[in-house]
């Protein structure tokens, strides 16, 4: 499969929401604020148990 040049993966990420993308460090970047630790903490469990099933 080949890679998306960096103006389709901009295009893209007009879609799907609040994504920006890096194009130096080729990475997708979001800022996401939490309104204390313990929601921070529930999230990212979530996030692992996802990483967990790919």
């Amino acid at each position: 499969v080949d890679l998306l040049k960096d103006d389709e993966i901009a295009g893209k990420l007009r879609m799907i929401g609040p994504w920006e993308y890096d194009p130096e460090d080729k990475m997708l970047v979001r800022e996401t604020s939490f309104k204390d630790f313990m929601e921070a903490v529930g999230f990212l469990n979530k996030l692992a148990e996802l990483a967990e099933k790919l």
